[in-house]
């Protein structure tokens, strides 16, 4: 069980500390303002 807790919380941590601003989205992709793309690994 530990594990599961040192992996949840580092996948939180990313989150927090992402610094791109998405301007749209379609499917499991993500759009940057700059036009860049993503790929949303959490839909």
């Amino acid at each position: 069980m530990r594990v599961f807790e040192e992996m949840e919380s580092n996948v939180r941590s990313y989150i927090r500390s992402f610094p791109t601003v998405f301007e749209s989205s379609k499917g499991s992709m993500l759009y940057d303002e700059q036009g860049r793309e993503y790929i949303d690994f959490f839909s």
